[in-house]
């Protein structure tokens, strides 16, 4: 990892901003002393060679891009160098998020919404009141304005893209957020449970709509491939299946699960009334604005209906198949069985093992403008 030089004088790293007061003049100088190419400090550390910076420069002509996302995708860095080259840039602090802890003052002064437009991690909020933020964007004048407007005085850090996503999403836990109207549910009288299947399809602000909301949302965000809510005799128990191995996520009470149920029926377009024959639908949700399919499986048992979630991220996106980390002598035969004239290749694995990533990079191989490809698929990915 590159190591951030001191500046001579002994001073204090420098911050972008200060407070409101003359931003924009403070921003247009700050940005004009930035004139060290990140190559070149790539470079002078022995972080990459001369051959692999003039590749890059070849192919951000060719094709755009930064140089620092081009080495990246091409494996010669990664982010954490990344981030410590653009510390050396910018002469700012780099944060190792992986050790700090965010202070909750700073981390519900800047709210949720704001940090996760900016992908900004609140660190701290100092003595003279100014709020500390780790960010991998220092250059972005919009996102400073942004902040400081809100925050009226601020100090940034560099931090790694990927560990800033990590702790975005423990710090704003979705599931946090849902103790509200968990409470706000149990205040209603009994009688919602009888009306519960009418007033879901059109109040989107009922505590079981925004819990069902934000158990999806937080599913999403801990990359689980399935979420089970599943009705026991006193609690309602919702589990994340991440890396294929199930973990507990929150305890609901049990007069939540008929609501729930009714709810996931509306979302997929399923029968609201019938309980007692297992169902199968799909819905579509946006988070992050990130477009998620979601596959539902509805069962009944002895404590009410069980409800299992499959998640697919559709933007993630889609590996060629030498990216997918096979053993060389494993590549050829695999090559020449997916392109035999006939046969059958099966691809089989647990959830979340990447059957879906290894038969999308399979077709993506074979597929010939001179040859009729056809998937046969349900449902349809």
């Amino acid at each position: 990892m590159l190591k951030r030089s001191r500046r001579q004088d002994g001073g204090t790293t420098r911050s972008p901003v200060a407070s409101n007061g003359a931003l924009e003049a403070q921003l247009d100088e700050w940005i004009s002393e930035q004139r060290r190419r990140i190559g070149e400090i790539l470079l002078g550390e022995g972080v990459i060679t001369a051959d692999h910076l003039l590749d890059a420069l070849q192919h951000q002509q060719s094709s755009g891009g930064r140089i620092g996302e081009i080495l990246i995708t091409r494996g010669l860095i990664d982010d954490l160098q990344l981030a410590a080259a653009l510390s050396e840039q910018f002469d700012l602090e780099l944060a190792d998020l992986r050790v700090e802890e965010p202070e909750k003052a700073a981390v519900d002064r800047v709210g949720e919404q704001l940090a996760r437009r900016h992908s900004v991690v609140p660190l701290r909020v100092e003595d003279d009141d100014r709020v500390v933020l780790v960010t991998g964007e220092p250059l972005n004048p919009d996102a400073i304005r942004e902040l400081v407007d809100h925050c009226e005085r601020i100090r940034l850090l560099i931090g790694s893209p990927s560990d800033i996503a990590r702790m975005l999403d423990r710090i704003y836990d979705a599931l946090l957020a849902a103790d509200e109207h968990i409470k706000a549910f149990e205040l209603i009288d009994e009688e919602f449970e009888q009306t519960a299947d009418v007033a879901l399809e059109v109040d989107e602000n009922a505590p079981i709509v925004q819990v069902v909301n934000r158990i999806i949302i937080q599913g999403v965000r801990a990359r689980a491939s399935d979420i089970h809510i599943e009705p026991m005799e006193r609690k309602v128990l919702v589990r994340f299946r991440i890396d294929g191995a199930l973990s507990d996520a929150i305890e609901l009470p049990r007069r939540m699960g008929p609501p729930i149920s009714s709810r996931m029926k509306v979302m997929s377009d399923l029968n609201i009334v019938e309980r007692r024959r297992p169902q199968d639908g799909q819905f579509s949700v946006s988070v992050d604005n990130r477009p998620i399919d979601v596959r539902i499986s509805v069962v009944g048992t002895v404590h009410g209906e069980k409800i299992v979630l499959r998640l697919l991220d559709k933007s993630r996106s889609l590996i060629t198949l030498d990216k997918l980390g096979m053993p060389a002598v494993v590549v050829q035969p695999y090559l020449d069985i997916v392109t035999a004239p006939l046969g059958m290749l099966l691809c089989t694995g647990p959830t979340g093992s990447g059957k879906t990533t290894t038969l999308y990079a399979t077709l993506s191989q074979v597929q010939d403008p001179t040859k009729n490809v056809v998937t046969i698929e349900d449902p349809v990915e």
